[in-house]
């Protein structure tokens, strides 16, 4: 219906809003994808050119595989994973069925973002409830 449609996108803009200031706050931060646990883009803010462009579909779902197996090892659910590259850091949050994909420079300081992480959580709840009842 128009109602839900208007309150769905009211929700998206306040979150993109909210990402999009998150960029120009952290040095080094160049993109934020949020995606279901698919692959399948909710949101994206800012830029990064993989050198494989295929790779980019694969990170929520090779993440989901992942933090599942990590899950496995009785020390607790999994909550991100991090990964450091030649050129990037990639950090991934796990906020079921949402899956919070970060790219960052080499030297980029991520303790700040995993700091931030229940933070980011809280925003992205409206959008984890309208994917609970979608």
């Amino acid at each position: 219906n128009a109602e839900y449609m208007g309150i769905r996108s009211s929700i998206m803009l306040s979150v993109r809003q909210y990402f999009d200031n998150l960029l120009t706050r952290i040095n080094g931060l160049k993109a934020i994808v949020i995606s279901d646990r698919e692959g399948v883009d909710i949101l994206k803010v800012g830029a990064f050119e993989y050198e494989d462009p295929a790779a980019e579909p694969a990170l929520a779902s090779v993440f989901t595989v992942a933090s599942e197996q990590a899950s496995k090892l009785a020390l607790g659910k999994n909550k991100s994973i991090m990964g450091f590259y030649d050129k990037f850091q990639l950090l991934q949050l796990n906020h079921t069925p949402l899956v919070i994909t970060m790219i960052l420079n080499a030297d980029a300081e991520t303790g700040q973002l995993l700091n931030m992480s229940a933070e980011f959580r809280s925003v992205l709840e409206p959008i984890r409830t309208m994917l609970d009842h979608e």
